[in-house]
């Protein structure tokens, strides 16, 4: 089986790239020829049109010679663009499977109007099947789609040779803005400085940088360290180093960032939402809030630094729960056997 895959850059900052470079360090090219397009680039807003533009071209020509369409989409502007390749699809009598990766889709299409609403359900009641990135999204898509929802985890490869963390330092790593909750976390950080200075926070990511900064300065945070957009050797030391990873987020889907922190051992405090309390049992492995709880934030590192958990055997817990259920291997099998699925749908 043939599949033309569509998504952002594999250089964009982001999950889906981080996904889609997953996909390609472990794929049967052999017997799943695939062959990736990028239908968005960071840049100008005219840089991002010539990059679709550029997509559609490349799908008019190509397209016919392969047999499945895999359309990486999230909200907004990412849904806009895979529906023209959708409809595509269509005229070519292609079967298509959507991999919804937005964390706000929900939002995204209950404050649509009508008619954008239409055009949603429209895709993806014309798709062969859906992946979902947890089970609480698979059940939000079947409130607008009856078509086959496959749960598939993001996942990642498993580092080795992970040593005891010998720290309490903290680290985040994702969209600087509201919806990550560093704001909150900086908060949180603030109070936790007045009793506590023997640990370090290190925060990387892009989005709302300036106002970060302008609250680090203003309350003299000098333990806050901001490393910018960090992947590779860097982000691995990083992981390495890190024995807390906080994502106090107020919407995610399943996020590669707390994945990948895991599987370092690295124990994660995050919030009821999305895919994450399919990973995190609360005092077990990691640690889980509300959205916007600063109150229980701070309490939980308070007794972090008062010594109040068994951080060593938490860390393990965590490492081997992506051992278990998020290896990259296993869910790049999950996904051939989706395509066999969605491929064999109306075939006699």
């Amino acid at each position: 089986m043939k599949v033309l895959m569509f998504g952002p850059g594999r250089k964009v900052k982001g999950g889906i790239s981080t996904v889609v470079n997953l996909y390609f360090s472990d794929w049967d090219f052999e017997n799943f020829p695939m062959k990736y397009i990028s239908t968005m680039e960071d840049g100008t807003k005219l840089k991002k049109t010539f990059v679709f533009f550029l997509a559609i071209i490349k799908a008019i020509f190509i397209m016919p010679f392969y047999d499945l369409v895999h359309l990486h989409m999230a909200s907004n502007n990412s849904f806009n663009r895979k529906r023209y390749l959708y409809k595509l699809a269509k005229v070519y009598n292609k079967k298509v499977v959507i991999h919804l990766h937005g964390a706000e889709f929900m939002q995204f299409y209950q404050f649509s109007k009508p008619s954008k609403q239409k055009q949603i359900r429209d895709v993806f009641d014309g798709a062969q099947g859906v992946i979902a990135l947890s089970e609480q999204w698979k059940t939000y898509i079947q409130t607008f789609t009856t078509t086959p929802i496959k749960v598939i985890y993001n996942a990642v490869p498993l580092p080795t040779k992970i040593q005891p963390k010998k720290n309490k330092n903290i680290c985040f790593l994702g969209r600087i803005g509201e919806r990550k909750g560093i704001f909150d976390l900086l908060e949180v950080i603030r109070r936790l400085n007045i009793e506590y200075r023997d640990y370090e926070v290190f925060i990387g990511g892009d989005g709302d940088i300036e106002r970060m900064n302008s609250y680090i300065q203003e309350h003299e945070l000098h333990n806050i360290h901001y490393v910018g957009w960090i992947a590779g050797e860097k982000k691995e030391s990083l992981l390495r180093d890190c024995a807390i990873f906080a994502l106090p987020s107020s919407n995610e889907g399943l996020p590669m960032a707390l994945l990948e922190a895991m599987s370092y051992g690295c124990i994660p405090i995050s919030t009821y939402v999305g895919g994450i309390p399919e990973v995190i049992d609360h005092e077990k492995n990691g640690f889980l809030i509300q959205a916007k709880d600063q109150e229980n934030l701070y309490i939980i590192l308070k007794n972090i630094m008062n010594n109040g958990y068994d951080l060593p055997k938490m860390s393990k817990r965590a490492r081997l729960s992506i051992e278990s259920k998020y290896s990259l291997s296993n869910s790049i099998k999950k996904l051939y056997a989706f395509y066999q699925h969605c491929y064999n749908l109306g075939v006699d």
